[in-house]
């Protein structure tokens, strides 16, 4: 919860490690949120293709809402490599 609000209250004056974890710590919950929304859980991430419909929607809100990298989604979501999640975001943009 502390972690939660702080992100929400990162500032210029902030050090890099702060805002990063600030911004993980965001994502995360994210993450989790879009996974109990749908039934989900971490396994499911596994078990799904890597450009999974619901994957791509997750990775397109944390995407949208934060500044972790496609790296960092990548590799939580369990999409693959930054180029084909890349391609994913761009096809999902084109709806």
């Amino acid at each position: 919860m502390l972690r939660e609000r702080m992100a929400e209250r990162v500032g210029a004056n902030h050090f890099g490690d702060i805002r990063r974890e600030s911004r993980e710590a965001k994502a995360k919950r994210i993450v989790q949120e879009e996974l109990r929304s749908i039934g989900w859980s971490t396994e499911d991430l596994e078990r799904t293709r890597k450009g999974d419909a619901e994957k791509v929607r997750i990775a397109h809100r944390v995407r949208e809402t934060t500044t972790v990298s496609l790296e960092w989604i990548g590799k939580r979501l369990r999409m693959g490599t930054v180029n084909y999640l890349n391609n994913c975001l761009y096809l999902w943009r084109q709806g």
